[in-house]
């Protein structure tokens, strides 16, 4: 359904908003893989869902493949805590219910 959605607006950017099941590479990977890099996923992520940085680049004569992960950056839970004291609360409409939850829009 979505790789017919994105067809049907080419050239568009595809936000997916999904629960915590769908928050690994299991669906971003394959769409990355259809749709192109126009297509992003903002999910809930695990407590325990450890965070990396981009890998670095390949550089021209090194030995070895490149590699999959950057550094750890932590989990979820070690990221927010770091992060908690510049978070704004906004109040949203969020499965059926009105509720509070905290943001972080970086620059």
């Amino acid at each position: 359904m979505l790789l017919e959605i994105s067809a049907a607006f080419p050239g568009t950017p595809l936000l997916i908003v999904t629960d915590s099941w769908f928050g690994n590479d299991g669906l971003l990977k394959p769409m990355r893989k259809t749709v192109g890099q126009h297509c992003h996923m903002l999910s809930r992520l695990r407590v325990n869902t450890t965070l990396f940085a981009l890998p670095p680049e390949h550089q021209k004569h090194q030995l070895g493949r490149s590699r999959k992960y950057g550094d750890k950056m932590g989990n979820a839970t070690t990221l927010a805590n770091k992060f908690h004291e510049r978070a704004t609360t906004y109040s949203v409409n969020l499965y059926g219910k009105q509720r509070d939850v905290l943001a972080l829009t970086t620059s």
